[in-house]
């Protein structure tokens, strides 16, 4: 499409520089992503891999030059059952709740580059909420989930930690930090507990506005 060689790429070519324009898009980054033969030599997983990561490259651009979004908080969490499950559940009504607008990442089809795409999404928000719970047979939490709450925490965003009642390893640096316990198995799971824990982490932003006001 972009071939310079045809008219139809000339074409092509002008009507990506319109587009890109109109979306704040760098027309220099997206021509590189849909350079001629980017996809020569690949096929089956590899293709959908590099495919998926284009598409995490276009998608983030946009994302980048949005305005921060104080009441918008990031979901960090582990994707496999049954924290899954919890995002609709439990996850979002608790966020709404305490008065944000919540959103996670996409888990994926492959080993697709995504970082740079979650490194924009907590970086327009302005807190996370991060389940710190092992994954079942574990006694850390997911390592991405550490990864990216460092990412969150780099950003200046506030930082709301959960995790269930059973015991957990964490990083040295997580030692000290508040965090709230949920339980999945409780009797007032998941409505009641989303009351009471919304109740918290309000008080947490309240807090943590009024420290940030004394220190400037």
């Amino acid at each position: 499409m972009i071939n310079p060689s045809r008219s139809i790429g000339l074409s092509a070519r002008r009507t990506l520089k319109d587009i890109s324009s109109e979306h704040d898009l760098d027309f220099e980054g997206v021509k590189f992503l849909l350079r001629q033969g980017w996809a020569r030599g690949l096929k089956g997983n590899d293709l959908i891999m590099e495919l998926m990561s284009r598409a995490y490259e276009f998608a983030g651009m946009p994302v980048m030059f949005a305005p921060k979004e104080d009441k918008t908080c990031f979901v960090i969490m582990p994707f496999a059952k049954p924290f899954r499950d919890y995002y609709s559940v439990f996850y979002c009504p608790l966020l709404r709740f305490a008065g944000y607008e919540p959103i996670r990442g996409w888990e994926g089809v492959t080993n697709e580059r995504y970082i740079r795409m979650i490194f924009a999404l907590i970086h327009r928000c302005g807190a996370c909420l991060a389940d710190l719970t092992a994954p079942k047979g574990l006694r850390t939490p997911n390592l991405n989930v550490i990864h990216e709450v460092g990412m969150n925490m780099a950003a200046g965003n506030v930082t709301y930690l959960i995790r269930q009642p059973q015991k957990v390893i964490l990083p040295s640096n997580f030692i000290g930090l508040p965090y709230v316990t949920y339980n999945p198995v409780a009797a007032d799971w998941p409505e009641g507990q989303v009351r009471q824990l919304s109740r918290v982490l309000r008080e947490i932003s309240k807090r943590t506005i009024s420290r940030r006001s004394i220190g400037n």
